[in-house]
């Protein structure tokens, strides 16, 4: 796993999918990102798969890939 910290309004893209990630505030414990991907793209928060297994406290225990998000053909 790549580790990255960003301040609000610093992005991360991954250009070879073209997608941007970008920090839009924190407050708290809190941060409320913005992703632009092409809407042929899949994206989910991992604990609403149907493959999350989450603790009684809400963490997530375990998370499967839902869908990959470039087909291999």
């Amino acid at each position: 796993m790549l580790v990255l910290m960003r301040k609000t309004g610093e992005q991360i893209s991954i250009p070879s999918l073209g997608v941007s990630i970008k920090v839009v505030s924190t407050q708290g414990n809190r941060t409320r990102i913005g992703i632009n991907a092409p809407t042929s793209l899949e994206i989910r928060r991992a604990e609403l798969s149907n493959d999350t297994l989450i603790d009684s406290d809400g963490e997530i225990i375990q998370s499967c890939v839902v869908k990959s998000l470039v087909d291999s053909n």
